[in-house]
C-alpha cells in the first residue's frame, strides 16, 4: 500500500493514492533517513525524510486491511511471482543496473 522510490534523476517520490507525487532531491552516495507513519485503519500515510515532513496523509496505493511488511527492491514495479516474472521479462526486456544501498535502524512500532 505505500510505494516510496528512489528515482534515477535522484528524486525522492511516493505513491499518493492513484498518483505519483515527488517529495525531495537525493543525493547518491549519501544517507537518507525516513520515517514512514501508517494508519491502516484510515489508508493513508504520512512520510518524513531527514526529519522532514515532506508527505502528509497520503492515500495507499490500493486498499488493504492492514500493513504486514517491508522490502526493499530494485527497478520498475512488479507483481509477486513466476506469472509476473515472466510479464516483467516480456514488457521490460532490460534487466535493472546494478544498485548498492544499505539500511540500517530499523525500527516497528504499534
Amino acid at each position: 500500500p505505500v510505494r516510496i522510490k528512489l528515482t534515477e534523476d535522484c528524486k525522492v517520490k511516493a505513491v499518493d493514492g492513484d498518483k505519483t507525487v515527488e517529495l525531495s532531491d537525493y543525493k547518491a552516495g549519501a544517507w537518507l533517513s525516513f520515517e514512514v507513519s501508517v494508519d491502516a485503519a484510515k489508508s493513508e500515510y504520512s512520510v518524513s525524510v531527514n526529519n522532514k515532513e515532506v508527505l502528509k496523509k497520503a492515500g495507499f496505493a490500493e486498499k488493504v486491511a492492514s500493513v504486514e511488511r517491508l522490502s526493499f527492491r530494485t527497478g520498475k514495479y512488479r507483481k509477486h511471482g513466476r506469472k509476473a516474472r515472466q510479464l516483467e521479462k516480456a514488457v521490460n526486456g532490460e534487466p535493472v543496473g546494478e544498485v548498492e544501498y544499505y539500511i540500517n535502524n530499523v525500527s516497528i512500532a504499534r
